[in-house]
């Protein structure tokens, strides 16, 4: 296992927590889920050392919703990053990746409850600081095409 170089402990400004969330939509709906805070966001969560963005998506939304890596594709590039601010006195960046569920999928409230939202249900609610700055993406992924 790689060995984080200490050096960084000395730089105030470098470390960075990242997040990597899942955005599905189906239906015309965006899975969103219940954050333990009272936000709501979009499932996913960290990246952990020496992990890939897919590998993190399949973790994590196992964990919280109960999907398992086959029954979702995650696109290879990134659909957005946002930058979340400081919490913990950690800063943080969120990378949302398009998900699409395969026809066998079933999702379970597990860690996490969630729900589908339209367009103007989302538009109502208040999102989560790591997803807030995507609202405007994310409405637009809604809108008909």
């Amino acid at each position: 296992m790689d060995v984080i170089d200490p050096r960084l402990n000395t730089i105030k400004d470098c470390l960075y927590r990242v997040a990597i969330k899942a955005v599905i939509i189906q239906d015309g709906k965006l899975l969103i889920t219940k954050e333990r805070e009272g936000w709501y966001g979009l499932p996913g969560g960290g990246l952990e050392h020496g992990e890939t963005p897919n590998a993190s998506i399949a973790r994590e939304l196992e964990e919280e919703i109960g999907l398992h890596g086959q029954d979702f594709m995650l696109e290879d590039q990134p659909l957005c990053m946002t930058y979340s601010g400081v919490s913990g006195g950690i800063p943080r960046v969120c990378i949302l990746y398009l998900a699409t569920l395969k026809p066998q999928a079933h999702l379970h409230q597990k860690e996490l409850s969630f729900e589908w939202l339209d367009s103007s249900r989302l538009r109502a609610i208040e999102l989560a600081p790591s997803t807030k700055t995507a609202k405007p993406l994310l409405l637009s992924l809604l809108a008909p095409q």
